[in-house]
């Protein structure tokens, strides 16, 4: 397992892509009941030099919420972007669908908020948060 600077709180779930991971993808792994926890950050990943990408519980003691994840040591981050999607998920029957907003606030739907940014001091750099919301995770709180 990889970990980025030497912390055993953020597990890098994934490396070495060279495109960025689609938001099908991101549903998949976060409504993934059998996820490998210990690939799971729960910490603010900072200073990331390289093309990774993390799973962040943003309601870890470290985190907290989902904005935490700007204050990484990089500078200021310019939003430069939001897509929102809705997706229900899977059954034994049915992979997880892309439904439209109206079903929002039913058991199994989820809103998922792809928001992209764009780091001040370098322009090259580039960030995007995906952050799911709805089901059973609001339930949790």
């Amino acid at each position: 397992m990889e970990i980025w600077n030497d912390d055993p709180m953020l597990p890098v779930y994934s490396m070495g892509r060279r495109n960025g991971i689609t938001t099908e993808e991101a549903v998949g792994i976060l409504l993934n009941p059998n996820i490998d926890l210990s690939k799971v950050a729960r910490a603010t990943p900072t200073s990331i030099s390289k093309n990774l990408l993390f799973v962040v519980d943003v309601e870890a003691p470290h985190v907290k919420n989902v904005k935490s994840l700007l204050a990484d040591d990089m500078g200021a981050w310019h939003g430069t972007g939001t897509k929102t999607f809705y997706f229900k998920e899977a059954t034994k029957t049915r992979p997880i669908t892309k439904v439209g907003e109206a079903l929002y606030g039913l058991d199994g739907v989820y809103r998922c908020t792809r928001s992209f940014y764009r780091n001040e001091s370098d322009p090259q750099l580039h960030r995007t948060v995906i952050h799911l919301r709805g089901g059973y995770l609001d339930n949790l709180r």
